[in-house]
């Protein structure tokens, strides 16, 4: 695999004096131990270059040109830079802009597999193109590769916790960015202690107590600013959602919203919102992905509200396709009429993997890994189907242990390929396999990747014994297989 690093990582991988060292050094040059001792590669794109000669600098701009010559260089072909351009406009040439552009270009253009910043504003960039799952940060993509290339282990938290506000150490370094984005947070902090506000909380380790934090409130009509929702239906609001960054890359954020989509779906509620300030990028990404969409803006404290709907109506079930319907109303809430309906055999310890919810029958919030913790995940087979489009509904059925239906997700993205590197740029950030499983797989045939969202957890599976009995099926599921729609609504 080749991993592209920004320029802010090529600078502290590559010092000229100690000005050059920073607070990320040590984990840039982990990052850069990793990926060579996996036999992968560093690449640097050739318009990186223009970065460095914009140095005033004489001899450290000759120090870091020559240090170009250790890395394999990329380049971006004019089809994919026009392509970028195209979806977010002209830019000077050999400009900064124009750098992120290129740099953006060559993940389009397949040239690289990954590119690692620290630059928001090129991952913000980069999203808008739909390669998030392709960009990372320093510590995501130390956590990436630990998993994915070395199948180190982690010390899982324990499953998110439910407590009341008073619980929490407000005075905690955790909540300091709180303080610096709202002047008032402490006298806020008193007052939702004093209401025993609910808290989802996922443990840290000693020096971070707290790994990830979200806090609701029931909302009323007196305080919710936005006046064009229905608010004789119910409307929940998230008050505070983090995760610490030295947790990035394991999930947490959709462990958190896979608890806001439980409770709301359990609850009946019909909206949910909260308010992002724009500098929180990756936050906006990632609500923004779960279909919380661009409100109004807050002119007293310059942030922006993010709404969500649980509730389509008859023009919604009528324009929208299957995929856009999950993402705009789910998960929980899949469109049965749109997409072809896929049954996926999945052994025991894929799904313990992909599914803990099922395990442990307690709730969506078992924590115990990223492709667990995600609502978006990805599959992979050996099957010999043809075709899953986007959209497809599939039902998992567990085909070891409990030989019966326990899982419903809605596909993303599906590819069958016998290139391992294809592979693992599609799945990326959300797979339980490894890069050398994949090679396993790759060296036995075609191997089907499917990225598909997480929709519904059956809290009751549906036996394989009832489906038989019921003419739904004639004999267990061997392989991925097509079923008719018939079988779905009687499963829904």
């Amino acid at each position: 695999m080749k991993f592209l690093i920004d320029t802010n990582i090529f600078i502290p991988l590559e010092p000229t004096k100690l000005d050059d060292f920073s607070q990320m050094s040590k984990q840039i040059q982990d990052l850069h131990r990793l990926i060579s001792t996996a036999g992968h590669h560093i690449c640097i794109h050739e318009s990186s270059k223009f970065d460095i000669l914009r140095d005033r600098d004489q001899e450290r701009k000759s120090i870091r040109l020559n240090s170009f010559g250790k890395y394999q260089l990329v380049s971006t072909p004019k089809h994919s830079f026009e392509f970028v351009v195209q979806q977010l406009g002209e830019v000077s040439n050999k400009s900064n802009d124009w750098v992120d552009f290129q740099m953006i270009g060559a993940l389009h253009a397949d040239a690289v597999d990954g590119l690692i910043t620290e630059d928001v504003r090129l991952m913000k960039r980069g999203d808008k193109l739909g390669f998030s799952d392709r960009i990372f940060s320093v510590q995501e993509a130390l956590n990436y590769l630990k998993r994915f290339l070395y199948d180190e282990s982690f010390t899982p938290p324990p499953s998110v916790r439910k407590v009341d506000a008073y619980e929490i150490d407000f005075s905690a370094p955790f909540f300091d960015s709180f303080r610096d984005d709202y002047p008032k947070f402490d006298e806020w902090s008193r007052k939702v202690k004093r209401e025993h506000r609910s808290i989802w909380l996922i443990d840290g380790d000693e020096s971070t107590p707290y790994a990830a934090v979200c806090i609701i409130k029931h909302e009323s009509s007196e305080d919710y600013p936005a006046k064009n929702l229905e608010f004789q239906k119910k409307v929940l609001k998230i008050c505070s959602f983090k995760v610490a960054s030295n947790f990035i890359g394991f999930g947490y954020g959709e462990l958190l919203l896979k608890s806001v989509f439980e409770y709301a779906n359990s609850n009946d509620f019909s909206y949910c919102y909260l308010t992002i300030f724009d500098k929180h990028v990756s936050l906006i990404a990632l609500v923004q992905t779960f279909g919380f969409y661009r409100d109004i803006i807050n002119e007293q404290f310059r942030d922006v509200f993010y709404i969500k709907s649980f509730s389509p109506n008859v023009l919604d079930s009528e324009n929208l396709g299957s995929l856009e319907y999950n993402i705009k109303f789910g998960p929980h809430i899949i469109h049965r009429e749109k997409g072809n309906t896929f049954i996926v055999p999945i052994l025991s310890g894929f799904q313990k993997v992909l599914f803990p919810e099922v395990e442990e029958q307690l709730s969506t919030l078992v924590g115990v890994n990223e492709a667990g913790n995600s609502l978006r995940k990805a599959y992979l087979s050996n099957s010999s189907i043809k075709a899953i489009d986007a959209g497809s509904i599939i039902l998992f059925y567990s085909s070891k242990v409990r030989k019966s239906i326990v899982a419903v997700g809605v596909v993303e993205k599906a590819i069958q390929t016998e290139n391992p590197d294809r592979i693992a740029r599609l799945v990326s950030k959300r797979t339980v396999y490894t890069y050398n499983q994949i090679e396993e797989l790759c060296r036995k045939r075609k191997v089907i990747a499917i990225l598909f969202r997480q929709a519904i957890i059956l809290k009751q599976p549906i036996s394989l014994e009832k489906l038989i009995q019921n003419g739904l099926l004639k004999m267990a599921p061997r392989s991925i297989q097509s079923i008719s729609k018939e079988v779905l609504n009687w499963i829904h």
